[in-house]
């Protein structure tokens, strides 16, 4: 499946970053258009190290699902959250969590029917189906999350999501 995280970029030509600056992530994800099925579950996992960045400071940012948005709360380190998708004929669970001992974030997004949410069994419905129509196809989740620490010259920060459909 494509994906793509997008982060930081810094400043000038050697991409300077500052510790106080909170630093917005974006993971995208799609299903290819060549799929024969929607997704009916999808796990995002993305492992921040507890040594480099401030786990205090983090924060969930909204949930894309195609064309819909999920707005989350401010100040949770975890959330279950349902957004109807009423183009797609389901209902998508989303359940997050930060771990604030390993720094390791998690989505998991489930397909519900809308009416009595529970899992969908069909297997042509899902919360994403294959990208032939974006941006229906596609979605992303965003956090923002601090330095612990101003970095040294040279220093490099970085993390990297995995995804997994089904």
């Amino acid at each position: 499946d494509p994906n793509e995280k997008a982060g930081p970029s810094g400043y000038g030509a050697n991409n300077y970053l500052r510790a106080t600056s909170g630093f917005p992530y974006t993971i995208y994800f799609e299903n290819k258009s060549t799929a024969t099925a929607p997704a009916h579950q999808i796990a995002i996992t993305d492992q921040l190290d507890p040594s480099v960045f401030d786990l205090s400071s983090f924060r969930f940012g909204n949930v894309y699902i195609g064309d819909s948005t999920v707005y989350v709360p401010s100040g949770l380190r975890s959330f279950v959250l349902d957004k109807k998708l009423t183009n797609l004929n389901v209902t998508a669970r989303i359940q997050a969590k930060l771990d604030t001992i390993t720094g390791k974030i998690e989505w998991l997004f489930r397909s519900l029917d809308p009416k009595t949410l529970d899992d969908v069994e069909d297997p042509d419905v899902g919360i994403l189906p294959p990208n032939k129509t974006s941006p229906i196809c596609e979605g992303n989740v965003n956090y923002f999350v601090k330095l612990k620490n101003e970095p040294r010259h040279g220093q490099q920060v970085k993390n990297k999501a995995s995804i997994v459909f089904d």
